[in-house]
């Protein structure tokens, strides 16, 4: 992409938040709660459609409670 040129096929829409996580992994998500627990507005963005990481989307996912783990 050259300086300058925009990028087409993209929606803009704004938010306004006291604070923005990039990441909804383990992590972001975590992050995003203490804060909102606290009266903070956050905003969290996540590529994927669903929260939770890599982790989360393997296919060899086992639930740390599940019996796979005893």
């Amino acid at each position: 992409m050259k300086q300058g040129q925009q990028v087409t096929g993209f929606e803009t829409v704004e938010h306004e938040a006291d604070l923005c996580i990039v990441g909804g992994g383990l992590a972001g998500f975590a992050a995003a709660l203490a804060a909102a627990r606290r009266g903070i507005r956050v905003f969290l963005m996540h590529d994927r459609p669903v929260l939770g990481g890599q982790r989360i989307q393997r296919d060899t996912y086992v639930h740390p409670g599940s019996a796979e783990t005893q």
